[in-house]
C-alpha cells in the first residue's frame, strides 16, 4: 500500500497473489483507503513498526478493515512492514498467509531479511535507489507534540483549584474550573447546569508512563460513568489481538482528547482479544464522573461528540458507533 499525499493509504497494483482468494483480495481492496491510524495498514504507516496478527478475519474491523473480506476470500495472519527510507515511511508491504500463524519474532526477522535482499537485488539491477529498507521500526518511540493547553495559566488556575477536595472547593475554585472547562471538547453539547454539577465533581489525575488507566477485564459497573480527558500527554489503546500475540497500539488519545472503558467495546469482540489503556507519556488528565441521574440525559446531550471521535479514532460510521456503544 503506497500513501495517496498525506491524507490516507491506496492499494498499490503491485501485488504478488499464490491463490485464486489472494488475488481476489486484492482485487477488492483496491477500492479501499486507509487513513492514518486506522486498520493495520494504516497504524503500521504511522507508527513506522511491524504488526503481526495470526487471523485477521476474525478481527474486529476497527483492528483489521478488511476481515470480512479475509473471511471471505480464506486469508488469515497477516505480517505488515513499513518500506522506509531515512526513517520516512513510503509504504507498507503486507503479507498474508492462508493459515493461522502465532506471532514469531525470529519469523518476523527471517521475513525482513528475505524481503530485504529480494529489494536490493531487484533494484541494484535496475539501477534504482538501493537505500530502501523494510524495517521492523521501535514500538517505545513516542511522539507527543509539545502541550498548548498544558502549559497555559487558565490550566495553572484551574489545576490549583482541582488540588482542593470536591466538598471544599469555594465560588473562586469553581469559577476557575468552570472558566478552563469551556475551552474543553468534552463539554461541547452539554448544559450548563450539567457542566456546574461535573465541574463540582471532576478531578485531576496524573498518569506515569506505562501505567495502566484502566483494563478490558475490569467490570466495575463505575468505571463505565468515568470519562478521561487528556490535558497534557499521550494515552493509547493497546490491545493484543491472541493470547500468544504481541501488543499492540490501536489509536492515540493526545490533548483534548476523550477516552473511557466503553471505547474498549470496540475491540474486544470475542474472548481472544484483551484491550487496555495505558499512558504512553507521563500524562496530566482530567477525570470527569458522571452523576447516575445525568446518566441517560448524559447519553443524549454528547452523542454528537462520541460520534465524532469515534470516526476520529476508528473510522466508523455514526450507526457503528451507537451500535457498539449501546446508544
Amino acid at each position: 500500500l503506497r500513501p495517496s499525499g498525506n491524507a490516507c493509504l491506496v492499494q498499490s497494483g503491485a501485488s504478488y497473489c499464490s491463490c485464486t482468494g489472494a488475488a481476489d483480495f486484492h482485487r477488492a481492496s483496491l477500492n479501499f483507503y486507509f487513513p492514518p491510524n486506522v486498520s493495520v495498514a494504516g497504524r503500521v504507516w504511522k507508527s513506522g513498526c511491524t504488526e503481526w496478527h495470526e487471523d485477521v478475519s476474525v478481527l474486529p474491523t476497527t483492528a483489521f478493515l478488511r476481515s470480512e473480506l479475509a473471511a471471505q476470500t480464506e486469508l488469515k495472519a497477516a505480517f505488515a512492514v513499513p518500506l522506509c527510507k531515512d526513517s520516512r515511511v513510503l509504504a507498507v508491504c503486507i503479507f498474508y498467509s492462508r493459515y493461522p500463524l502465532p506471532a514469531n519474532p525470529q519469523m518476523e526477522n527471517t521475513c525482513i531479511a528475505i524481503a530485504n535482499e529480494v529489494l536490493i537485488t531487484t533494484f541494484a539491477r535496475s539501477h534504482m535507489d538501493t537505500s530502501l529498507r523494510f524495517v521492523p521500526g521501535d514500538p517505545a518511540a513516542v511522539e507527543v507534540a509539545p502541550s498548548k493547553t498544558g502549559a497555559s495559566k487558565a490550566w495553572q488556575r484551574c489545576q490549583a483549584a482541582l488540588e482542593v477536595a470536591p466538598d471544599d472547593r469555594n465560588d473562586e475554585h469553581m469559577e476557575q474550573i468552570t472558566k478552563f472547562s469551556k475551552g474543553i471538547h468534552f463539554f461541547k453539547y452539554i448544559t450548563t447546569a450539567q457542566r456546574l454539577d461535573l465541574c463540582k465533581s471532576m478531578q485531576q489525575r496524573h498518569l506515569k508512563k506505562s501505567q495502566v488507566v484502566m483494563h478490558g477485564t475490569d467490570s466495575n459497573e463505575a468505571i463505565e460513568n468515568i470519562w478521561y480527558v487528556v490535558i497534557q500527554g499521550r494515552v493509547d489503546m493497546c490491545v493484543k489481538t491472541h493470547a500468544e500475540g504481541s501488543t499492540y497500539r490501536m489509536c492515540s488519545f493526545k490533548e483534548g482528547d476523550t477516552f473511557a472503558a466503553s471505547y474498549m467495546k470496540m475491540f474486544q469482540t470475542s474472548p481472544n482479544i484483551v484491550a487496555h489503556i495505558e499512558a504512553a507519556t507521563d500524562t496530566n488528565c482530567i477525570v470527569i464522573t458522571i452523576p447516575e441521574q445525568y446518566k441517560a440525559e448524559f447519553k443524549t446531550n454528547t452523542r454528537p461528540l462520541w460520534y465524532e471521535e469515534l470516526a476520529q479514532f476508528f473510522h466508523i460510521s455514526i450507526n457503528e458507533a451507537a451500535t457498539e456503544l449501546g446508544m
